[in-house]
């Protein structure tokens, strides 16, 4: 994981795994767990996904999700195929 954050462009904060939270992907505690820890309602965040498990379990605590590199998105989800895809969803 500290290997890809050091690559990453983006100001990244804090990081949640499998290994901080009781549940794994696809069980729904998993993003509850997230949403706990930084003091965000479901509601108010979006999670982009690149599987169906991720998915199942971002749309089973109740975030918007984004299923990025698909054109068929999970059940729950809404197709994000690339960067300019997201952001234009994001700003609507």
């Amino acid at each position: 994981m500290e290997r890809v954050l050091a690559a990453c462009p983006l100001p990244v904060r804090d990081v949640l795994t499998a290994d901080d939270v009781p549940a794994s992907k696809p069980d729904a505690r998993f993003y509850a767990a997230a949403c706990r820890r930084w003091g965000v309602r479901p509601a108010a965040a979006v999670a982009l996904e690149d599987s169906a498990h991720g998915v199942a379990s971002a749309v089973g605590a109740g975030l918007a999700t984004l299923h990025v590199h698909t054109a068929d998105p999970a059940p729950g989800a809404v197709a994000a195929p690339d960067l300019d895809h997201i952001v234009s969803l994001l700003e609507r």
